[in-house]
Order: structure tokens, then sequence, then C-alpha cells
């Protein structure tokens, strides 16, 4: 069928057809590499999104720290298991080395992580403006 969308931009037509199903019949559409808009922003402040994943996302398409929660949720696997292991056996989190030293390498990375990211972005703002 006919893409009236693709049609109207601009894109090179690619060699491979998307296939789907509206109002129960079938559609066999070819597929368009769309080029992209150039972005324009309407102000010169940057917008910033502080989240998880990504930990740091603008209004100008930035996203930085894609893999951060991944990385969070594997130091959190961790602590909790030697937290479990600890409680089981009665011991005070205080007094557990392996505990104090998985809390020191989050810490760490938490710290050394975010400050990369903010360089980052420090970066590319220069670039911006």
């Amino acid at each position: 069928g006919e893409n009236p969308y693709a049609e109207g931009r601009k894109g090179e037509w690619r060699d491979f057809f998307q296939v789907g199903e509206e109002n129960g019949r079938v559609q066999i559409r070819r597929v368009k590499a769309l080029s992209p808009k150039p972005y324009t922003p309407r102000t010169e402040r940057l917008a910033v999104d502080i989240g998880l994943s990504p930990l740091i996302a603008t209004d100008r398409g930035d996203l930085l720290g894609r893999g951060f929660l991944r990385l969070l949720a594997a130091y959190d696997t961790e602590i909790q298991t030697i937290a479990k292991r600890a409680q089981r056996e009665g011991r005070k989190l205080s007094q557990v080395p392996e505990y104090r030293e998985a809390m020191g390498r989050l810490r760490g990375f938490l710290k050394n992580e975010v400050n990369r990211l903010l360089n980052r972005l420090v970066g590319r703002v220069r670039n911006y403006v």
C-alpha cells in the first residue's frame, strides 16, 4: 500500500518492506529511511531531566548514562546478597567487612559516574553556544 507520510518526507527508499495488519487487512509497505529534521532550539536554555535510565537526558537529544541503571542494579544485587547472609548469621552490617567494601565501591561508582557524565554534559553544552 501507499504510505503518504513516507512519500512526503525526504529520505532513501530501502530494499525491504514492512508487513502489518490494519482493519483486518494485511498491509505491505516499502520502508524509507527518513532524513532527520534538524533540531532548532526555541530557547538558549538547556532543559535537563535526571533519571535512572538514562541518568541524564536533555531537550537537545542527549542521553547520558544509558547503562547507569544496569550497573546500579549489579551493585544492589551484590550488596543485598551480603546483607542477607549477614542477617542470617546475626551479624551487624557495620561489622561485616565485605559489606563496607561493597558500599565503598558503590559510593565510588556513583561519585565517578555522576561526575563523568556531568563533565560530558558541560562539554556538550559548550558546543551548543
